[in-house]
C-alpha cells in the first residue's frame, strides 16, 4: 500500500483495490509524503471508512491526537479481550465520545447510576473493558472519570460488536430491564438485592427474553400442568410476571407466550427470596 494523503503523523489515507482506507500506526507518517510506502510492520490497524470517509477525516482534523490514540487503544484492547472485531463505525463514534467527553472544561454525559448494575450484567465483558478504559483515562490524562462512565463505553463496545444494533437500541432495552426490574420491587415492596446469582440470573434472563422476540426465536415451552403447578405454589411471584408481560405487551409491544410467564415466575420469586 501506498500513502494517498498524510492526515497527521499516526493517521494516512490509502487505497487498496478502490477502497479508501485509514490506516494507523504509531509514527506511521514520520517523514514521509503522498505517494511512499506503507509496510506491514508499522501498521497497527486498518479502518474500511469508504461510508463515512469525508466525516471522518473531517473528524480527525478536528480531534487532538492523543484523543484518537486513545480511542484506537480502547479499542484494540476490547477486540483483544473479547476475541472478536469491531464494526468500523465505532471508531467513529467512541472518538467522538471521549473527544467531547475530555474536552476542556469537562463534560459528562454519565448513565443514570440506575443502569449501571444492569449494564454490569448483561454486557460484563464490555463493562471490563469500559472500566480498562477510566483506568486508562486517569493514568495518561490525569482524569478522574465516574464509574458510569465504564458502564457508557460498554454501550459502544457492545454495540460495536453486533454491527446491527446502535447505542440507542442498546440503552433501550437496558432501561426496559430496569423499568421491569422496578416494577417487581413495586410490587413486593421491597428493593431487591443486587449482589446475589438470583438476581444475576433474573437479568440475564429477562435481556435474552426480550432477544428472542426481536429476533422472533423460538421460547422454550412449559408443560401446561407444570405451568399450573407454578402459578399455585408461587402465587405471588406469578401474578407479578403476568403484570410485566402485560406492561411489555401494552407499552413496549414486547410480547411473551404464557410458557415464559412460568420462567419468569421462578426467577422473580428466586430473586425476591433472596
Amino acid at each position: 500500500m501506498r500513502i494517498e494523503r498524510v492526515l497527521n503523523e499516526d493517521i494516512v489515507i490509502t487505497s487498496f483495490k478502490d477502497q479508501k482506507k485509514f490506516v494507523i500506526g504509531a509514527g506511521i507518517a514520520a517523514n514521509k509524503r503522498n505517494g511512499d510506502p506503507i509496510y506491514d510492520n508499522e501498521i497497527d490497524k486498518v479502518i474500511d471508512m469508504n461510508d463515512d470517509t469525508e466525516q471522518y477525516e473531517e473528524f480527525l482534523h478536528m480531534v487532538p491526537q492523543k484523543i484518537i490514540r486513545l480511542t484506537e487503544d480502547i479499542i484494540t484492547h476490547a477486540e483483544d479481550f473479547l476475541q472478536t472485531k469491531l464494526s468500523d463505525s465505532v471508531h467513529l463514534e467512541l472518538a467522538d465520545h471521549l473527544s467531547f467527553l475530555l474536552s476542556d472544561p469537562p463534560k459528562h454525559v454519565t448513565i443514570q447510576n440506575g443502569l449501571i448494575e444492569e449494564i454490569s450484567i448483561l454486557y460484563a465483558k464490555e463493562f471490563q473493558v469500559g472500566l480498562w478504559a477510566i483506568r486508562t483515562i486517569k493514568e495518561r490524562l490525569d482524569r478522574e472519570l465516574p464509574e458510569g462512565e465504564a458502564g457508557h463505553i460498554a454501550i459502544f463496545i457492545h454495540s460495536g460488536r453486533w454491527m446491527h444494533e446502535g447505542t440507542g437500541e442498546s440503552v433501550k432495552q437496558v432501561v426496559i430491564i430496569r423499568d421491569l426490574i422496578w416494577r417487581i420491587e413495586k410490587y413486593y415492596k421491597k428493593v431487591l438485592s443486587k449482589d446475589n446469582v438470583a438476581y444475576q440470573h433474573l437479568v440475564t434472563h429477562l435481556n435474552r427474553a426480550i432477544q428472542r422476540t426481536t429476533e422472533q426465536s423460538e421460547f422454550n415451552m412449559v408443560d401446561k400442568n407444570m405451568l399450573v403447578m407454578i402459578q399455585e405454589k408461587y402465587e405471588k411471584a406469578y401474578q407479578c410476571a403476568v403484570d410485566m408481560t402485560t406492561y411489555l405487551s401494552e407499552k413496549c409491544d414486547i410480547h411473551f407466550p404464557s410458557s415464559e410467564i412460568g420462567y419468569l415466575t421462578l426467577h422473580i420469586h428466586r430473586a425476591a427470596k433472596a
